[in-house]
């Protein structure tokens, strides 16, 4: 009753993550949580005294034949039944993980873009450690912080950080770890939410995310871009990758994709307010940083 009921509860924040964005996830995680406990004691109470009816033996004696338990429970008809309940989860999981690496192994790895970042001894460039509650929130396999000088008001402060193939769980939390939600955890307000749009450069189509933020003590406006991508594109558009859509997650799944090896650039940029002006400014690092992939 637990895992169902726990399933149920997943699926449901997963809709409301794709469909309505995470601030669905955040309004509803707690109160899903409540109800799916809430139902499986009721479930769980509605089964046990379905049990009972009909029953006329004492419940007096506390004690438990094992044995007796067991014996009679491998000459009934819901020994197999229960045993293909539990054999389930691993046949799932067989047929996923054999259809992912059939599609692996059929098509090769393939790069559209590689991100080249300025060199640790440029004087216009000052380089910096993670804190380490950041650091431990992504669960990176490596990253890199920068700051650069726009002008005497205004500079950028750059997040980039990727994961390795093994490094399973903390790359698909990555997904989800927008600024929406790290930003927000350091006290950020969000003020806004852009559309999200292509920045094209080198011929290239790179997939950005736009967001506003006031910092709460100075109010200091934050316009902060974010863009993730991976190496296994598999012929699937830029833009059709950085949505959290059920159609996306549709064809990346008829497709067979999945690369667990994505890397992520945050860029804030300070003292420019206008969001047009500091999406150009963003556009010009692109052009800077981004080539074209050689491999």
């Amino acid at each position: 009753v637990v895992i169902a009921v726990n399933t149920l509860r997943a699926i449901f924040l997963s809709v409301q993550t794709i469909v309505n964005g995470h601030e669905a996830y955040d309004k509803w995680h707690d109160p899903a949580g409540y109800i799916a406990f809430g139902v499986s004691m009721v479930i769980i109470y509605a089964t046990i005294e379905l049990f009972n009816i009909g029953s006329t033996t004492s419940t007096s004696d506390q004690r438990v034949d094992l044995k007796g338990i067991l014996s009679h429970w491998s000459g009934t008809r819901t020994a197999p039944i229960a045993i293909c309940y539990m054999a389930m989860p691993l046949f799932v999981f067989l047929v996923v993980e054999s259809w992912f690496r059939y599609h692996e192994l059929l098509v090769p790895e393939q790069k559209d873009w590689e991100l080249t970042l300025p060199g640790q001894d440029d004087p216009d460039y000052r380089y910096g450690e993670y804190p380490k509650s950041v650091e431990d929130a992504l669960g990176f396999s490596y990253g890199y912080r920068f700051f650069h000088g726009i002008s005497n008001s205004a500079y950028v402060e750059v997040y980039y950080y990727g994961y390795e193939e093994d490094n399973k769980l903390s790359s698909v939390s990555s997904y989800g770890h927008a600024p929406t939600i790290c930003m927000e955890a350091s006290g950020a307000n969000l003020i806004e939410e852009y559309p999200p749009t292509i920045i094209e450069t080198a011929g290239l189509r790179i997939p950005v995310r736009h967001y506003l933020f006031e910092l709460p003590r100075t109010g200091q406006k934050l316009n902060v871009f974010w863009t993730i991508w991976e190496n296994r594109n598999m012929n699937i558009a830029p833009e059709t990758l950085q949505q959290l859509t059920a159609t996306a997650a549709w064809v990346q799944l008829r497709q067979g994709r999945r690369d667990f090896s994505r890397k992520v650039l945050l860029t804030s940029i300070a003292g420019i307010n206008d969001p047009q002006a500091a999406r150009r400014q963003m556009e010009q690092l692109l052009r800077d940083w981004v080539v074209p992939s050689s491999g």
